[in-house]
């Protein structure tokens, strides 16, 4: 059940143009699959996450899960580095 999942969710992010899928062999033998992530849909997903942040207003159930996820895998601080004393 979870591969089939993965599956899933794998063909919708490369239907989304999220992802794209690498096909290449290991040591000329061996067929290898990787998923590389589209880096214009990076800036995208930061650019909003800024915002609804920085700006006045609510901020979303979703924007916060997501910032939780980002901050338990210590991935935070890249996308909201950490603000300079101005003293």
């Amino acid at each position: 059940m979870g591969k089939k999942i993965q599956e899933q969710l794998i063909g919708e992010l490369v239907r989304k143009d999220a992802i794209k899928e690498d096909e290449s062999k290991l040591f000329y033998l061996i067929p290898t699959k990787r998923y590389v992530h589209q880096e214009h849909i990076n800036r995208q997903i930061i650019e909003r996450l800024r915002a609804e942040v920085l700006e006045d207003g609510k901020v979303e159930d979703q924007t916060i899960m997501l910032i939780i996820l980002l901050d338990t895998s210590n991935m935070l601080r890249g996308i909201f580095p950490p603000m300079r004393n101005s003293n």
